[in-house]
């Protein structure tokens, strides 16, 4: 996880919400970006959605952040009531407990071409 919002719903049928991915992220061109939410009201529910992506970084390298929270899904995993009702800690301590993961990406040995002139 790269980015944590602890906000409202998002609204209307389009959403926007921005994204730094860091400098030294390594390149690959074998990205899923995964967006997790988990709702705040309503029916305890959880959200995702998935889109291939490209990062044109650093030849290998790391990228750190925390493992996602999969609440609200079933026998095993937390449960966090609605805001609501859950006296402002909203699910504060199932979130602060997530483990740093880091994903590593070797570095590309860049392939020689030769190329005769004519």
């Amino acid at each position: 996880i790269s980015k944590t919002t602890s906000a409202n719903a998002p609204q209307g049928n389009t959403f926007t919400d921005p994204m730094t991915i860091p400098s030294n992220a390594p390149t690959s061109n074998k990205v899923i970006l995964n967006w997790i939410w988990n709702n705040n009201e309503g029916n305890r529910e959880l959200y995702s959605s998935c889109a291939d992506i490209v990062i044109q970084g650093t030849s290998g390298g790391s990228l750190s952040g925390v493992a996602p929270l999969f609440a609200n899904y079933g026998p095993g995993s937390p449960y966090i009531p609605e805001r609501a009702v859950s006296g402002g800690e909203w699910g504060k301590k199932f979130f602060d407990a997530r483990k740093p993961i880091t994903v590593t990406v070797p570095a590309q040995k860049l392939k020689r071409q030769i190329v005769p002139l004519n």
